[in-house]
């Protein structure tokens, strides 16, 4: 029974802490500075967000809410994305950015 209660919690544990998976179009996604002069050519698309969680220190939050501000840009169709602000909680870290279209 504890050899049992053991392997459950093992896959249970190995399970969570699975690094964040990205998308073909996330993976595509460049990240910029704010008033890089590469920024010139491209449109602005919008606002965008990420939002992410520590993940049994398989990966940081920051890391996390970068890969899905990734994920919400390609989503609108953004190629490239500048990160403005972000709270970096004790175990979450929420950033916002702007999406551009800079190459066709």
């Amino acid at each position: 029974m504890k050899l049992f209660i053991a392997t459950i919690f093992t896959f249970i544990l190995v399970g969570c802490a699975a690094p964040y998976q990205m998308s073909d179009a996330a993976a595509k996604v460049h990240f910029q500075k704010q008033g890089s002069n590469l920024l010139g050519k491209c449109k602005e698309i919008g606002q965008v967000s990420g939002y992410g969680k520590d993940n049994f220190l398989v990966e940081y939050s920051f890391d996390v809410a970068k890969k899905d501000i990734r994920e919400n840009a390609a989503r609108i169709g953004a190629d490239t994305v500048v990160i403005t602000t972000w709270d970096d909680g004790p175990v979450a870290t929420r950033v916002l950015g702007i999406a551009f279209k800079c190459f066709k």
